[in-house]
């Protein structure tokens, strides 16, 4: 067996001194000088190496140790390091350098970044002529983060979306609340925040993290829309990708507007108003008497005209929300004049719309109608009436 083939099987069972456990390293048939994603440990890592050769990247911490089992190369062989130094190997070192010529044999080399660095570069060539032309047979780059940000919520890096009551949580793609999710309606049992959790190097957080949501103004909080509302908050661990919280209204069928605040470990990462309404109590044309505009179908002699959207129309809670996901029923009309009065739903929006059919054939003359609504409490909600 030559010198260089046992180097190599010695480099297959090498192993790490550091805390952070045992140091893979590469199969006996890599390349000279190279080393790969299995050849890199170290504390601290935030994600790990990937890629291969000359395009590996991974993201560390600034008081991360990064050691690297290096294949045995020729004469000449080193490795370098930018934005960091050589803090030890295996091998001969003295002070701090940032090159280490290792030649044939097989250390294991350990890297730290330099303070305040944001980047730290690793290259090896395997032989005197490539380390003199500058060709290099592996690089890895290794983006540098504070260590104090691991495993601490950032809010720019989480995601907290309002959205509409679903029962279970999905990963929400951004922060931006949906309408049905800001403004809940009467007809939907709860409210719901669906969230992401992430610390300040865009790492999610653990499934060790203890998830708080508190309400004021009248919202219970619960972390399961199944197993009822607790109280004015409610604290659960995080699932991972994705988790959520629940809010019901503390009096039935009575509006609230509450401030929610959510934290995790302790730490505030984003607060939202939401509105749970109330059972409707007003309905009402937008604009009353004057709100309503229908054309004069009495010199037609074709038949009936329709005055499509004449009005708009809208539901209202008792504390004035606009009351949203209903369907508004409307008096019956029919006189020679008028045949017919049409609403559409009320959406997410002010201003439902209504239509008046007017007879034609020079049939003129007027009409009445209301607008009415029964509500949560079986209550009948009506409109005034119209001309």
């Amino acid at each position: 067996m030559s010198i260089k083939t046992l180097r190599k099987r010695i480099a297959l069972v090498a192993v790490s001194a550091l805390g952070a456990g045992l140091l893979s390293v590469a199969p006996a048939s890599a390349t000279s000088g190279v080393f790969t994603t299995s050849d890199i440990s170290g504390n601290n890592i935030i994600v790990a190496a990937s890629g291969s050769g000359t395009t590996m990247t991974m993201t560390i911490s600034s008081d991360t140790e990064l050691s690297i089992a290096m294949v045995a190369g020729s004469a000449g062989a080193t490795v370098s390091v930018t934005g960091g130094t050589i803090i030890r190997n295996t091998g001969a070192l003295t002070g701090t350098p940032t090159s280490y010529v290792y030649g044939a044999t097989t250390p294991t080399v350990t890297f730290k970044p330099n303070a305040g660095v944001g980047v730290m570069t690793i290259t090896s060539c395997e032989n005197t002529s490539d380390c003199t032309a500058g060709t290099n047979v592996a690089k890895l780059v290794a983006t540098v983060k504070s260590a104090a940000s691991i495993g601490v919520i950032d809010a720019g890096n989480s995601k907290v979306k309002l959205v509409a009551g679903t029962g279970s949580a999905s990963a929400p793609a951004d922060s931006v609340d949906t309408t049905a999710g800001k403004n809940v309606p009467i007809s939907t049992a709860f409210g719901q925040v669906d969230f992401y959790l992430a610390d300040g190097n865009n790492v999610e957080m653990p499934t060790s993290t203890v998830v708080t949501a508190s309400a004021t103004g009248g919202c219970l909080v619960s972390a399961s829309a199944a197993s009822g509302y607790y109280s004015g908050s409610a604290s659960q661990t995080y699932a991972g990708t994705a988790d959520a919280f629940f809010f019901a209204r503390s009096v039935t069928n009575a509006p609230f507007t509450c401030v929610v605040t959510l934290s995790a470990n302790g730490v505030v990462f984003a607060t939202k108003t939401i509105i749970l309404q109330g059972k409707v109590t007003k309905v009402e044309v937008d604009g009353g008497q004057d709100g309503i505009s229908v054309a004069d179908a009495g010199a037609s002699t074709s038949g009936s005209t329709t005055s499509a959207d004449a009005f708009t129309y809208s539901a209202y809670d008792a504390a004035g929300n606009l009351a949203t996901g209903l369907t508004i029923s409307n008096s019956t009309v029919s006189t020679d004049a008028v045949t017919s009065v049409t609403t559409t739903d009320v959406t997410a929006t002010l201003g439902a719309y209504g239509s008046i059919t007017c007879a034609g054939g020079a049939k003129k003359g007027s009409s009445t109608f209301y607008l009415y609504y029964v509500n949560n409490a079986n209550e009948t909600i009506n409109s005034p009436t119209y001309n």
